[in-house]
Formats: structure tokens, C-alpha cells, sequence
């Protein structure tokens, strides 16, 4: 049996912690190996000596004394962190625990402290901690925070603006979602919450859900959450959703502007009537949006129909002009298109007028595009030619010089005609007959076959009964002498049939309507620029007759009351009864002083009821232009404008500016303008209380600000603001001090810009902001300073230490690592670490090491070998860190490396003495077995030959004699086996527990059968491990669940799971169980709580399986209570060092 003294002396000396014991004096009474490492003194050095000297400062020394290790103190342990000082002169940070030392008779004896340098995990979290706080200012700054979210306990971690946002004072807050749901608009919450369900649902979508929240301050604003599920359950159902919240709300609202331009695109494409179009060389057809393609009779897909099926339907008068400007329009030889043309509507068969608009959208010369707009103009056409047909008749009855009179002889086709045309065809003397064809060949070409046509419809025109036969008209073109085009209005109809029904003669009469013409296309042109005036500027115009109420309104004003976009007559209750109803007086009021005469004008704004937009704001100005008879007011005439985006915007300039000013409040910013010529400064915001003591808004001569500057930063902004003043730079941004109200040094950040300039160039304005960056300022300079600390604590640290970046090459290496491999740093910086390691280690940081390192971030003492520059092997134990980049890339890494030189040296010792006790063991077991053998064999000779012979006594000590010695044999095999097991290579394998399992349970067939057991064996995994000690392990645990049994029959349940690290493996029985006191005893060996009668055995099974299991990295631990059966449970590691062979 071990002695706990020896194990308490083994642990003492092989700690990897430093061990102090003092006297109640507090003088070193003794140090272990670790503690003369950490220290630098050997154990005779100190020893008897004061343990003060161990502190760097005596004061820590003193208070500890006071507060741990008086005579007083209740507490037998304590912990604490003190600074310590080596030998060496480093001084480094100790994590402590001290215990008083209790003698037998319960006095105190003394002290022993535990001692663990955390030097660097200090530093570490120091790190950690200012990595930390920028991260929140970058999210502060940005408007964004963070959140976490545990999705089954409903409660969340939120981080940066959010807090602020939510009124929370604190950077770091934990909310539930039920708090966060209540911040959130009503007709958001729904929304929110399914998308967050639906993640539960579908972790793999991703969160990203916009939504409305009320600020603290009572504002609503738009917020957009982003995230995705970043933990799982270990039933992998999502358990938190991590991800950032944004403020939205000046995006959203570009967003809507966005969609009401969109939505005033189509509704000019809709005012358009017959849609939109465009042409692109590169692609066999033309796009046609809208109505259009009703008229054509396509289908709405696709988009791209073919030219030809448009040209087709196109009027032969204006279908080479349509097709001709149109190439002209690709060539680039104009800019724009503008042509009307008649285009035969499929749906009715009848033609209609359309005006197209357009101009090239791509002017690349290889690939041009160009588009543009349709109108159905046929109204318009129609108005025109009424008009038209009126002054033509006016023009007859005034001018009856440029008439003339047409007789044909249809059968003949001849002609007579008289009038202007004679002097126009220069045909001779009037009436003079002559050829149709003549006459038609005089006209221009592009309307020679309305001749034709025309001559074609006399020709069989039918006979009629009593009334005169229709008339029929045709208008077309003409050239005078002077290569003039004159246009020429012909009217007539058949006069005569013969008795078959024939058309014989036919008369007319003919007129120059060159000058109609004329007047015609010049008010079309003039309507329509007053029409596209309008419609720029979103106007309409209106005609009432007051008596009647009746109004004549343009096409936007119909479109405003849902008619089709044209010009219309309306009653005027229609209007007023879409007037807002406390607008309405407004009106009214209006339009009864002009009924009165009261007054002359009328100009007032109402809200308006539009089919197409709602509730809007119309601005109706006019006057009285007609009177009657007795001058009353009888005509009004006025404009109609949509001032509802003017409104707004001065609504929104408004808001903007308060908001600018709630802004300037809130914050340490300030807003200036410089009068240049007037050497004045306007300053509005906190800034100027705290430079001036003025209120929130001051205006001070430029010489007194210049006065405030610090003396060293005045050259510097003199020259600047000189720059600007004499518009050499249009902008400048400069950091400098100024002196604040209470004659503190303050620095502040200005940026001006140069707003406005005289003809000659010479600045007059110039405005800027102004920030307070005193915080900021002070912020970086001890950030500065810090890292200043920090490189100089790296170098001057006395460890190993090295950062390498992602290339491996070295930036940074400790001063002891340069003292320690015998270089200097220029030898060493910028060149790759491998250079300073053996061939094999070399090869493996590259191919191994700094892979996985790159991977998973971190590598735990991996053995390397350092060439000193005097070429010898230096064997270390390297452990590393990755810092990554914002984007996840490697960006640099810190190692700390350990000289294991002296350990590898112990550890090959350590083997050489394992061997020898190894031969030991088998020495002693054959020299132990070998008596035994003979006692046994003798025991049993003298049973046999002196049976009978012996009295009872006799008989009974010769039985114990032969058990004795079986024991004995039994215990010698048994010690051999856990000698044994503790020496041998560790086989690491693929271990399938559940094949394992099988052949367990049919070695022990015969005590399963015997006991009647039953076994409940749940899937077992593969693991790696050493399968014969696994095997060991599982027959031991079933055995023992089968001997330890109770009345009833065993019942045994093998079941395995897994966690992060390990698996577990659980065996649980129904047997006698176990005290809870002798939980730790079962373990060691040869340690029995029962009698040999009662259940056999050596008592060295468990510690078998004991160490087994450590062996692995692993352990093992029961949970029993005395009758109520026991669960043994071990666990072996996922992952943990193997030497490369297999082994451990």
C-alpha cells in the first residue's frame, strides 16, 4: 500500500505550481522545485530566511501579515494576488492560495502558499478590456449595437446605441424580448416576431426585418435587425440569435421619396395614354409599354415585338417619315424625336392620332438606344379640324379669290376646273378640260393616292333617292412656281348616274387652305406648348361660368377627379365636393365675392381629394374675365396647381432644421459661419456656452477667437484660416486647443468650407462645424502611452517570446529570447520563424503547426527544436495565439516558448527508472511465487499423506495454510498486472465500444447466466483509445455490478454521451450500493469493504480500471447511495496528445 506521505511528497516536489512553507514566524522553512524556478533562489538560500524578501513591496508584505497571517485570523486558507519580486529583478504578478499548517493537537504550525504566475494573463485581459471599449465606440458612432438573444429563455444581451436608444444608461444591458417588443409600433410587433420564429424554424435563413421602435425620448424610428442563429442546443434546435440593430430612418425615408418618384413616373406614363417606347439596334424588335399594345394587338409578354407589325399599322402618309426620323434619331443626326402620325387601332379598325416623343438614352455610336413617350392626340386632331373647317368658312366668305369650282366626267375621267388652280397648274384658259391624271400628277407624291382614292369612291358611289349624294372631301398639296407648298381643301360629290346606276359627272368646288394650314399647325403647336407647360408644372387650368356653375378644366385637373385625361366639362360642386369639409368655407367665401363683385381675384390653398394621390394640397388662383351686359361677373378663368411636394418640403426644411437644433443641443458640436469682409464669426450650438459663456448662440470678431488658440497650435491656424480667407483652399479640417470659458485647455476639431465667392473670386462666407474631441484627444494619448508600456513590458519580460505575422515571418521577439538563442534583434526581425528551427521542426510548423494554427486560432505546447546562434539544440514547448483581422483573416500571432531541455533530460531518467522497476516487479514476483509454490504444494502433500492423522485443529490450520498461500498467489498476479499496466505503451486506436461491449458480455456468459442479469446496453460510439485497457475497464465495471448484487436479480444499463470535450460512459445497476464515505477508498488498490466470505476478490479491480482511465487523459467517479444500487461513470477525451506512433 502507498504511503500518503510519499504521494504528499511526490506532489510537493512534481507541482507545476511554486509551494512556500513558513513558519508562524513567517521564515522559508522550505521551497519546491517549481517555487526555485519561479523565484530564481535555491531552496538553501532561503530557508530560514524572512519571506518578505520573496514581495516585491514590503507593504504587501505587511498587510498580509495583518489581514491572513496573524494569531488571530479565522480562516484557515485564503487567496489573493500579490506582486512578487525573482531574483532576477522581475516582478510579476502571483495568484496566491495560503493555508495555515494544523499539528496534531490543532495548533498552528505554519503556512504553506500555492503560488501561479499570471503575469501575462493580466496583461491579457488589460487587452481584452481596451479592445473591448473601442469596439463600443465604433458601434456607438456608427448608430448600430449588438445584441444576443437566447431564444428559449426569452432574455438578451444588448450592447452600444441600443442602450441609449432604450434610455438605458449602462454600454452593456441584458433586456427581454418582451421589453423590446413593447418599444416596437403595433403594426410591427407581429411581423418582428414571426421572423424571429421563423429563424427558430429555419436557422440557416438569417434574420433581417425593418421596423419601426419608439426612442426614449418619444421618437419613432425606423430600425433594421440583422442576425442569424449563433449557438445551438445539444438537441440542435437554435438557443441564441446573435446580430446588429441599426437606426434606418433617414434611409427609409429616401426609400419613400424613391417609391413617390416611381409613382410619379407611372403616372405620367399613364397621363401619357398610349404608353411608352423603345428601340435598341443590337435587338430584333422594340420595347412597347402601355396601351400601345392593345392598339397593335400584342399580347403584354413579351415586352420586345417585332418593327415591322408596328410600321404596318402606321398611316402610308406618315410611315416613311416615322421609319426615316426614327434612323435619323439612331444615327445621331438629331437629338430628339418629335413626329405625329395616324396609327390604325386594331380593336375599333379606325385611325388614331398619335404624338411621339423621344431622344437617345445611349449615345455610344456602336450601340445606341433611344426612347420615349406616347399621346394619343386624336382629340386634339379632331378639335383642330373643326377648327379648321370653321376658319375655312370664314376665309371663303372673305377671300372668295382663292376658291375655285371642279367639274369631272367620271366616264371620260376628264376634268374642267376654275378659280386659283388655273394660274396654280398653269393648265390655260379656265374650264378648259384635261386629264385626271394630269391634275393627280401635279400633287405632291406623298399624297398622290388620295387622288386616286378619292377618284375611286366617285367612281362608285351609289345612286341615291331623293336627297343629294354625300359629300366627299379630301385635302393635299401642291407646288407653286416658286417650289412653295400650297395646301388645297377639294369638295364635291356625284351630280349624275346613267340608268344603270353608273356615276357619270361629278362637281365640286376647291379651296387654298395653305393659310388655315398654317394657323392650324401654329395652335397646336402653342396648345400644345401651353398643355406641356402645364403638365411640367403639374397645373391645370380652369373656365367657370358663375351663373351656371359649370366649368371647362384641362386634362390634369379631370385626371385629379378620376376622368380620363383630357379636357372636360365638370360642375363645379363635383370640385368643391372633394374639397376637404374644413376647407370648404375657403372656397366657397372665395368664389361669392367674385359672384358679387366684391372682389376681382380669388387666390387660396385647400386640401384636395384626388383619385390618383389621396388627400393633397391645391393652390387655385384666377380672376374675373367676362361680364355681362350690366358688367356683373359672369366668366372666371384661373390655374389650378398641386402644391402638396412644396408643402411638404417646407415641412421637412422645418423639421430638418429643428431637428439640426436638437442636434447642436445634444451634443458637444458647434456650427460657425465667417463674414470675411466684416472679420466676424457666427457660432450657434453648446460650443459657444462653453467658450463664451453666451448661450447657445453668439457672433464674435474673428481676432477674439484667434485669441483663444493655444499659443503652440496659433501658427499653425493662422495658416490655415489664411488659406481659406484668401480662397487658395476651399476646405480645411485642423485639431487645435482653445482656452473654454473657465480657462481650460480644450482641443477641438474645425472643418470649414468655402459657401460663397464674388465675381472676382474673393471669399465672402465661409461655414464649418465644430466638434469637441477633448475626451478623444486625452483617449489616444493614453492609448499611446499604453502601448508604449506594453511593447517595453514585452521585451523585458523573462520568457521566450515571439509574434509572427501571417507569412511567419517575425516582428517582435522578447529580450530574453534574443539572450537565450544568442542573437541579436537585427538578426532576427523580418526573417521567417522557421529559420531558427531544426530541418524535422521546421518541416512541421509548415506543414502542420501553423495550418491548424491558422484554422482554429490556437496551439498548446508543441514541441519544436531552436539552433542557438552557437549551433546548439535548444528543445522547447511552443504555445500560440491568432489575432485575426475585421474581416477573419490571420493578422498576427504570439507565442510563448518554454525550454524543456532540462525536461526532456528528466524524462528520459524517469523512463530508465520505470524499466528498472519494471524488472524489479518481475524479479520480485518470480522470487514471491516460487516459495509459494512449494508451501502450497507441501500444504497439500501433508493434507493428503496425513489425512486422518490430524485432530481438527490440525486439519483446519493446514486448510488456512493452503488458502493462504492461493491468496497470496492471487494477489502477486494481481499487483503484477497494475505494475505492469502502469509501464506499458499506450495503444491509441478506433475503439468500436459497442463490438467491445459484445465480447465482454460473452466472457462473462457463465456469470450472467447464474445471476440471471439482464443488460440494457444503449449505442455505444467509436472512440480512440487503447482497446485492451478498454476492455479492462468494461469487464470490471459488469463484473463488479454482477457480484454486488442485492436480493433481486441484477439489472444493468450501459449508455454513453457526449459532450464538447468528452465522452462519457455510464454503467448503473440495481445492486447493494455504496456509502458515500468510501467513495474514494473503492479506488485504491487492494482496498475491500466487504469480507472474502462474503464477496471474493483481491480488491484491484477498481484501481485497475482507475488507471485505465487516467491513462487516457480521463476520469472516472461513482454515484451510489448504501441499498440503492451505483452508476460508475468515466469519460474519455475527443481529442488529446499523441506522440505521432500511436501512443501516448
Amino acid at each position: 500500500m502507498t504511503d500518503s506521505k510519499d504521494m504528499l511528497r511526490t506532489l510537493y516536489r512534481s507541482s507545476p505550481n511554486a509551494v512556500v512553507v513558513t513558519n508562524n514566524a513567517r521564515e522559508v522553512t522550505g521551497l519546491n522545485p517549481a517555487a526555485e524556478r519561479l523565484f530564481g533562489h535555491g531552496e538553501a538560500e532561503l530557508v530560514g530566511t524572512s519571506s518578505q524578501t520573496l514581495y516585491a513591496d514590503p507593504r504587501d508584505f505587511d498587510q498580509l501579515g495583518e489581514t491572513h497571517f496573524h494569531r488571530h485570523a479565522a480562516e484557515i486558507s485564503r487567496s489573493y494576488t500579490a506582486r512578487y519580486r525573482a531574483k532576477s529583478g522581475r516582478i510579476f504578478d502571483g495568484e496566491t492560495t495560503a493555508s495555515a499548517i494544523i499539528s496534531s493537537t490543532g495548533e498552528r504550525d505554519g503556512f504553506i502558499c500555492i503560488i501561479r504566475d499570471v503575469t501575462a494573463e493580466l496583461s491579457l485581459q488589460a487587452r481584452l478590456e481596451a479592445s473591448d471599449l473601442q469596439l463600443r465606440v465604433a458601434l456607438s458612432s456608427a448608430n448600430e449595437g449588438t445584441f444576443s438573444l437566447n431564444v428559449v429563455s426569452g432574455l438578451g444581451s444588448t450592447r452600444g446605441f441600443i442602450n441609449e436608444f432604450l434610455g438605458i444608461k449602462s454600454a452593456d444591458a441584458t433586456i427581454s424580448l418582451a421589453r423590446w417588443t413593447e418599444a416596437l409600433h403595433e403594426d410591427d410587433r407581429d411581423e418582428f416576431l414571426e421572423a424571429i420564429d421563423r429563424l427558430r424554424k429555419q436557422p440557416t435563413t438569417g434574420l433581417d426585418t425593418v421596423h419601426r421602435a419608439r426612442r426614449a425620448d418619444g421618437a419613432w424610428r425606423w430600425l433594421q435587425t440583422r442576425g442569424r442563429v449563433s449557438e445551438f442546443a445539444s438537441d440542435g434546435t437554435p438557443l441564441r440569435i446573435s446580430g446588429i440593430i441599426a437606426d434606418v430612418t433617414e434611409r427609409r425615408a429616401l426609400e419613400v421619396k424613391l417609391a413617390e418618384r416611381e409613382q410619379q413616373l407611372e403616372n405620367a406614363i399613364a397621363a401619357g395614354s398610349a404608353g411608352i417606347w423603345e428601340i435598341d439596334p443590337a435587338v430584333p424588335g422594340a420595347v412597347a409599354i402601355g396601351p400601345i399594345r392593345d392598339m397593335l394587338g400584342v399580347p403584354d409578354k413579351p415586352e420586345l415585338i417585332e418593327r415591322d407589325i408596328w410600321l404596318d399599322q402606321v398611316h402610308p402618309d406618315e410611315r416613311d417619315a416615322v421609319n426615316t426620323e426614327t434612323m435619323r434619331l439612331l444615327r445621331g443626326e438629331t437629338d430628339s424625336l418629335d413626329i405625329e402620325y395616324r396609327l390604325r387601332d386594331i380593336r375599333s379598325g379606325e385611325w388614331v392620332w398619335l404624338r411621339a416623343s423621344g431622344q437617345r438614352i445611349r449615345k455610344d455610336k456602336q450601340h445606341p438606344i433611344i426612347s420615349g413617350v406616347l399621346i394619343d392626340i386624336t382629340e386634339q386632331k379632331a378639335m383642330a379640324e373643326r377648327l379648321t373647317r370653321n376658319e375655312q368658312m370664314v376665309r371663303e366668305a372673305m377671300a372668295s379669290v382663292r376658291d375655285g369650282v371642279w367639274s369631272a366626267d367620271l366616264q371620260r375621267e376628264t376634268v374642267r376646273i376654275s378659280g386659283f388652280l388655273v394660274d396654280l397648274l398653269k393648265i390655260g384658259a379656265p374650264n378648259e378640260e384635261l386629264p385626271i391624271k394630269d391634275w393627280l400628277a401635279s400633287r405632291l407624291f406623298a399624297d398622290s393616292h388620295r387622288g386616286a382614292e378619292r377618284l375611286a369612291n366617285l367612281k362608285q358611289a351609289p345612286m341615291t333617292g331623293n336627297g343629294p349624294a354625300e359629300i366627299n372631301t379630301v385635302e393635299y398639296r401642291m407646288t407653286n412656281d416658286d417650289g412653295e407648298i400650297v395646301w388645297v381643301r377639294s369638295r364635291g360629290r356625284v351630280i349624275e348616274w346613267d340608268e344603270n346606276g353608273r356615276p357619270l359627272r361629278a362637281a365640286g368646288t376647291h379651296s387654298d387652305i395653305t393659310e388655315e394650314k398654317r394657323l392650324q399647325t401654329e395652335l397646336e403647336r402653342r396648345d400644345l406648348q401651353f398643355r406641356d407647360a402645364l403638365a411640367a408644372t403639374n397645373e391645370g387650368a380652369w373656365r367657370i361660368n358663375l351663373k351656371t356653375r359649370i366649368s371647362d378644366v384641362t386634362a390634369v385637373i379631370s385626371e385629379m377627379i378620376g376622368l380620363p385625361p383630357r379636357d372636360a366639362r365638370i360642375a363645379r360642386d363635383e370640385l368643391v365636393s372633394r374639397i376637404h369639409p374644413d376647407d370648404r368655407p375657403i372656397a366657397e367665401a372665395s368664389f361669392m365675392k367674385l359672384d358679387s363683385g366684391e372682389a376681382g381675384t380669388v387666390d387660396y390653398t385647400v386640401r384636395f381629394h384626388s383619385q390618383m394621390a389621396g388627400w393633397i394640397h391645391i393652390h387655385s388662383r384666377g380672376r374675373v374675365s367676362g361680364r355681362d351686359p350690366q358688367g356683373r361677373p359672369l366668366i372666371a378663368t384661373g390655374f389650378l396647381s398641386d402644391v402638396t411636394e412644396r408643402l411638404e418640403t417646407k415641412q421637412r426644411l422645418e423639421e430638418r432644421e429643428q431637428q439640426l437644433t436638437d442636434a447642436i443641443q445634444a451634443t458637444a458640436l458647434g456650427i460657425f459661419r465667417i463674414d470675411v469682409e466684416a472679420a466676424e464669426l457666427w457660432l450657434r450650438g453648446n460650443i459657444a456656452e462653453e467658450l463664451f459663456n453666451s448661450g447657445a448662440e453668439t457672433r464674435v470678431a474673428t481676432q477674439a477667437w484667434l485669441d483663444r488658440v493655444h499659443p503652440d497650435d496659433l501658427e499653425r491656424v493662422t495658416k490655415v484660416t489664411t488659406a481659406l480667407f484668401r480662397g487658395t483652399e476651399t476646405v480645411a479640417v485642423i485639431d487645435y486647443r482653445m482656452r473654454d470659458s473657465e480657462g481650460r485647455w480644450i482641443w477641438y476639431q474645425v472643418t470649414g468650407r468655402i459657401v460663397e465667392a464674388d465675381d472676382t473670386g474673393r471669399v465672402r462666407n465661409i461655414s464649418g462645424v465644430i466638434w469637441n474631441i477633448d475626451t478623444q484627444k486625452r483617449l489616444n494619448h493614453a492609448l499611446l502611452e499604453e502601448r508604449e508600456r506594453f511593447e517595453a513590458t514585452y521585451r523585458a519580460t523573462p520568457a521566450m517570446m515571439h509574434t509572427i505575422d501571417a507569412s511567419g515571418t517575425i516582428r517582435e521577439v522578447s529580450d530574453y529570447w534574443l539572450s537565450h538563442l544568442g542573437y541579436s534583434r537585427d538578426e532576427v526581425i523580418g526573417r521567417k520563424s522557421t529559420d531558427f528551427l531544426d530541418p524535422e521542426s521546421g518541416q512541421r510548423a509548415v506543414e502542420t503547426s501553423l495550418p491548424e494554427l491558422f484554422q482554429s486560432g490556437r496551439n498548446t505546447d508543441i514541441p519544436y527544436r531552436f539552433i542557438r546562434k552557437d549551433g546548439t539544440k535548444l528543445d522547447v514547448l511552443l504555445s500560440s495565439f491568432l489575432e485575426r483581422d475585421q474581416d477573419g483573416n490571420p493578422l498576427h500571432s504570439y507565442a510563448v516558448i518554454t525550454d524543456v531541455t532540462p525536461l526532456r533530460a528528466a524524462y528520459a531518467q524517469l523512463e530508465r527508472t520505470n524499466a528498472e522497476l519494471d524488472r524489479f516487479a518481475t524479479v520480485a514476483s518470480h522470487d514471491l511465487q516460487e516459495p509459494l509454490r512449494k508451501v502450497a504444494a507441501f500444504a497439500g502433500l501433508i493434507r493428503r499423506r496425513y489425512t486422518g492423522q490430524l485432530d481438527e485443529d490440525g486439519t483446519r490450520s493446514l486448510d488456512y495454510l493452503v488458502d493462504a498461500a492461493q491468496r497470496m498467489q492471487r494477489l502477486i498476479d494481481d499487483l503484477l498486472s497494475y505494475s505492469r499496466m502502469s509501464s506499458q505503451s499506450l495503444r491509441l486506436q478506433p475503439v468500436d465500444l459497442d463490438a467491445l461491449m459484445a465480447d465482454v458480455v460473452d466472457q462473462l456468459d457463465a456469470a450472467i447466466s447464474e445471476s440471471g442479469a439482464q443488460l440494457e446496453i444503449a449505442a455505444l460510439p467509436t472512440i480512440r483509445a487503447d482497446p485492451l485497457l478498454m476492455r479492462q475497464v468494461l469487464q470490471n465495471l459488469v463484473s463488479n455490478a454482477i457480484k454486488y448484487r442485492g436480493a433481486e436479480a441484477p439489472h444493468i444499463e450501459i449508455r454513453a454521451h457526449c459532450d464538447r470535450e468528452a465522452w462519457t460512459v455510464s454503467v448503473t445497476d440495481n445492486g447493494i450500493g455504496i456509502d458515500p464515505k468510501f467513495f474514494e477508498k473503492i479506488f485504491a488498490p487492494f482496498q475491500r469493504l466487504h469480507s472474502r466470505e462474503a464477496y471474493s476478490g483481491t480488491g484491484i479491480g477498481l484501481a485497475i480500471v482507475r488507471q485505465a482511465v487516467e491513462r487516457h487523459d480521463g476520469r472516472i467517479w461513482v454515484e451510489s447511495a448504501e441499498g440503492q444500487g451505483s452508476r460508475f461513470c468515466f469519460s474519455i477525451p475527443i481529442h488529446y496528445p499523441s506522440d505521432g506512433n500511436g501512443t501516448a
